[in-house]
């Protein structure tokens, strides 16, 4: 994933978060945009740019899905970096356990590079976390569309469901 989707994830993220009650949504060159048109120029916008709520709501589930996606990479290069630098350690240590001491960080970019991942993963979580606030606040704009709170309803569970997971994973590591 490049440098440029990553951050895409992370403004979306960030911007559902701070969706309050009753504002509207739409989407622009891959970005949530709060739609502050009026309620008549609102519909008539949304068709002719081809959305529905439904259409949007995916889009936003998309967002989700990419980003835990980029949480399972940054786990397996940690993973990946933490095994590496455990075996070279050990095979280090069986066979001149002197030059463990005179040179103890023979793969410091692999530590850099683990620090780094795991910040980043942090910051995507807590930007997942963050942004529950703004689909509850979807769910009060929509009220009267049954079909769609209880989607958001939906994604709201899948999202806490997978941060458990998560947590449970770093919790048994």
């Amino acid at each position: 994933m490049s440098r440029l989707e990553h951050e895409n994830i992370l403004l979306n993220l960030k911007i559902i978060a701070m969706l309050r009650q009753h504002e509207k949504f739409r989407t622009q060159n891959n970005t949530i945009v709060v739609d502050k048109s009026g309620t008549l120029t609102q519909g008539i916008h949304r068709w002719i740019l081809g959305e529905s709520r439904m259409r949007n709501l995916q889009f936003i589930r998309e967002i989700y899905n990419r980003g835990f996606l980029t949480v399972d990479r940054l786990n397996e290069i940690i993973q990946s970096a933490v095994t590496s630098m455990q075996n070279h350690a050990l095979n280090r240590v069986s066979s001149k356990a002197l030059v463990v001491l005179r040179y103890p960080a023979p793969h410091l970019s692999q530590s850099c590079a683990v620090i780094e991942a795991r910040l980043e993963r942090e910051r995507i979580l807590q930007s997942v976390k963050k942004s529950l606030v703004g689909l509850i606040n979807l769910k009060t704009t929509y009220e009267h569309d049954f079909q769609m709170v209880a989607s958001i309803q939906i994604l709201i569970e899948e999202i806490e469901q997978q941060l458990l997971v998560y947590q449970q994973k770093k919790n048994t590591a």
